[in-house]
Formats: structure tokens, sequence, C-alpha cells
């Protein structure tokens, strides 16, 4: 994973967290649908797989990630200010930029999950009023 190129995150109203925030726009609405029992699985799929997401390095080769369940969950967030609410609530510094990685969901999905080796999918938006868990989906790790 460290060919990825890395950013600061610094200003969440910065503009390329802005785009990519914008982008994000169509995985956060599917995944308030999912959440509320009224989604639709294969526009989540696609929302999911065209979006791009920030994920936090854990150290120069992996991805912050958990174990739950039996289950590698890969932190992953679709928003600089949903990035940085985690990081605070971690203890992180206000004044203390976060390293953090964007990557193409279909990227994740097709290349990082099925490289962990074990049952794994994202953590996406963890901490915020809408996470969601979601296992490698079978196109992913076909």
């Amino acid at each position: 994973m460290t060919e990825l190129p890395e950013a600061r995150l610094g200003d969440p109203t910065d503009a390329g967290n802005r785009e990519i925030d914008r982008r994000n726009a169509p995985l956060r609405t599917e995944i308030r649908l999912v959440r509320g029992g009224v989604g639709n699985a294969d526009a989540f799929r696609r929302a999911l797989r065209e979006s791009v997401l920030y994920v936090l390095p854990w150290n120069d080769d992996d991805l912050m990630c958990a174990d739950q369940g039996g289950i590698r969950w890969v932190y992953a967030f679709t928003s600089a200010l949903n990035v940085a609410a985690y990081a605070l609530a971690r203890g992180a510094r206000p004044d203390v930029p976060v390293d953090y990685l964007t990557v193409r969901a279909d990227r994740l999905l097709d290349e990082a999950v099925p490289a962990l080796g074990v049952p794994a999918g994202l953590a996406i938006d963890i901490g915020s009023e809408q996470p969601m868990l979601v296992p490698a989906l079978p196109e992913a790790v076909a």
C-alpha cells in the first residue's frame, strides 16, 4: 500500500478535500437510505465502488483496521470532517495534522481487502452519525 499518494489533513475545507467530499455525497445518501431500511443494494454498491475514501495509515505498509467477530475491518471515511472527528475522538491534538490516504473504494475492495488474507470489509465513517460496516462484496473478492 505504500505506493499510494499521501496527503496531510490540515484543513477540511481544502479544495481537494471539498471535491472528494462532494464526490462522495451519493455514497453518504445511499448509506442513509440503507440504514433507514429503504436502500437499494445495487445503488449502494455502485455509489460505494465509485467513491474515493479517506483511509488512515497504521504504518508504512498497513491501513488502520480492527478485528471484530472474525472479520478485519479497514477504517474508511467519506469526508475529511469525519476523519478529523474520528482522530480527535481518539486523542489526536487539533493542532497536529493527521496523515491519511485517499483511495478509490473499488481499489480497496478489489486489491487491499483481499490482500489481507482474512475475512475483511470496510468500516465506513466509524464514530459518525451514519456508520456502515460493509463486508467484502462478492465481485470484490472473486
